[in-house]
């Protein structure tokens, strides 16, 4: 069986480079800079599938009016010198330059064990060159860690840890509310299964709450010695619930 390490696999490049000599590179895989470190990374099923729920929801929420900024796939971003970050999903408040993107106010980063080492100096490179905010969507704990900042001074000051069935929301995204499960495609299809047995058991939905039924052989046997020798079965019996699992 193929680990999940070997799935995502992330290599150092033992060179250092500047901004410039990075961006002016050809280089077709995914990469970032990292003070002066060349970063390669190559991206699971689920990390994409993850990545691409995120940027539906933020993408439908950009589409639902007028001025609500625009929501991008990966892009390099010159932070500094010597790195260059190319978050999974970028949202700008305004339009971007098409030549050289601005760092956004909002950025997501999906990660996993193998590229667990560079989520804390990515989150301090953000921090530091001011983004706004910071989503990491943990894949492992089906998590989503929000860092914000509550003022235009000062560091992430506002953290939050959001369990699955909890609501994302955004001071910069009004009107944006998302559950964090749903942004899980293994919760999806798990729910998916759910309404699909559900759906196949006969008779749940086409049974009037008011329908006779015939009574059980307890039943017939308790009616059998009613007073007056007559079967009475009893009006209004208890009828077993049936709760829908939602996502």
């Amino acid at each position: 069986m193929t680990s999940p390490r070997s799935l995502m696999t992330v290599s150092t490049v033992a060179e250092r480079l500047t901004a410039v000599d990075y961006l002016a590179r050809d280089d077709r895989r995914r990469t970032e800079l990292i003070d002066g470190v060349v970063v390669a990374n190559e991206p699971t099923v689920l990390h994409q599938r993850v990545v691409g729920l995120i940027h539906a929801a933020l993408l439908a929420w950009t589409r639902s009016a007028p001025g609500r900024g625009t929501v991008s796939l990966p892009l390099d971003v010159r932070v500094d010198d010597a790195t260059v970050l190319a978050p999974d999903v970028l949202w700008f408040a305004q339009e971007i330059d098409l030549g050289a993107p601005r760092m956004p106010e909002l950025a997501v980063e999906v990660r996993s064990p193998a590229t667990w080492v560079y989520v804390g100096p990515k989150r301090e490179l953000y921090e530091r060159h001011g983004l706004r905010e910071l989503w990491l969507a943990d894949t492992a704990s089906r998590t989503l860690l929000v860092y914000r900042r509550s003022g235009a001074n000062g560091g992430f000051d506002v953290q939050a840890e959001l369990e699955p069935r909890e609501q994302l929301a955004s001071s910069l995204l009004p009107g944006f509310a998302a559950t964090v499960g749903r942004a899980d495609p293994r919760a999806q299809l798990a729910t998916s299964i759910r309404t699909a047995r559900t759906a196949r058991r006969p008779g749940l939905e086409r049974q009037p709450r008011t329908a006779a039924r015939t009574p059980s052989t307890a039943e017939t046997r308790v009616t059998a010695t009613a007073p007056g020798g007559r079967a009475a079965p009893q009006a209004g019996a208890r009828r077993r619930g049936f709760e829908t699992l939602g996502p």
